[in-house]
């Protein structure tokens, strides 16, 4: 939440009184010794790579001289974090030069991991600075494998469920997907091309998937990132990501609404392309708003949009980036 007000325009969403100043407080009093936040559940990991990201770049933007230390203390954990050599993983794996929740792993093996925590640890760190290029480097190795890349030499995770006839789609679209070790995790339609079936692009991934790219040090035009941009353009609605079935049970599509449309503002920001969704984000999410000024997913929880505070967050970034 402190993020999203942060970069909300002051002029018609200023911070609570003193409500900066608090959450900087809560921020640094909850920073372990090991540079991360979500760790003090001994039962429960709070996602402390992504809490620990957004925690960085807000306290980056918001924060005093006197955080030196604790930055950077908070980057290493992070750049220390990625699936690399150190941890036991060497390029033939699918997860290398990714991020996951994070916590104690024994070394090869990842727990979770994803594409959205791999955006939100690069963009911590390219705003946090003096992160050595390998990081970055690395981490467009496993983007190359998100993003199912031609050149792409390791062999690709099989989708657990191919039965009945799978769409025939061209497998490089420049759209991404989601995980490579949790392919349930992976929200978009199972396809199939000659070299058999693969998990498609679907929406959100590939709003992940540009920001990861551009985090990772490409520019705007590059051919990775222009490959991206085109998908995007080409599925560009917004009551529903495209490349989410919606004839599953689960309606991921619903689930994820208000984390679709602000991470396609996000996107659509670092491309310049904000204009394309002038006034279209508001006219889709007015009629959602609240009595009190809150947005709730009322069709579906797994995502945990029905709780007011994550959906209106969300809200409040798409808002502010058009």
């Amino acid at each position: 939440m402190l993020h999203a007000l942060a970069g909300a325009p002051r002029e018609s969403c200023a911070p609570p009184p003193g409500g900066i100043v608090r959450g900087l407080g809560f921020l640094r009093r909850n920073v372990n010794a090991d540079g991360l936040l979500g760790m003090q559940d001994p039962d429960v990991l709070e996602y402390p790579n992504y809490s620990t990201a957004y925690a960085l770049r807000v306290l980056v933007r918001l924060g005093s001289a006197s955080d030196r230390l604790l930055l950077k203390k908070m980057r290493d954990r992070l750049a220390a974090e990625q699936f690399g050599p150190a941890n036991g993983f060497s390029e033939a794996h699918l997860a290398f030069g990714g991020w996951g929740f994070g916590g104690t792993h024994p070394p090869g093996t990842t727990g979770h991991m994803d594409l959205a925590h791999t955006r939100r640890v690069l963009e911590a760190l390219r705003e946090a600075s003096g992160v050595a290029p390998v990081v970055f480097e690395r981490s467009l190795v496993f983007l190359r494998l998100m993003q199912r890349h031609p050149t792409e030499r390791r062999t690709h995770p099989a989708p657990i469920e191919t039965r009945g006839n799978l769409p025939k789609a061209p497998r490089f679209d420049g759209g991404f997907f989601f995980s490579p070790i949790v392919l349930d995790a992976n929200k978009g339609a199972v396809q199939q091309d000659a070299q058999g079936p693969y998990h498609a692009s679907y929406a959100t991934a590939t709003c992940d998937g540009v920001l990861s790219l551009l985090a990772a040090g490409l520019s705007k035009d590059a051919p990775r990132v222009r490959a991206a941009r085109d998908w995007l353009l080409a599925h560009e609605r917004l009551d529903h990501p495209e490349g989410i079935p919606k004839d599953t049970p689960q309606d991921w599509g619903s689930a994820v609404y208000y984390y679709h449309l602000a991470v396609r503002a996000e996107a659509y920001a670092a491309l310049g392309l904000q204009d394309r969704l002038k006034d279209s984000i508001a006219s889709e999410l007015t009629p959602k708003q609240r009595a009190d000024g809150s947005f709730k997913n009322q069709k579906n929880h797994l995502m945990k949009e029905d709780d007011p505070l994550l959906a209106t967050a969300l809200a409040l970034v798409a808002l502010s980036l058009q």
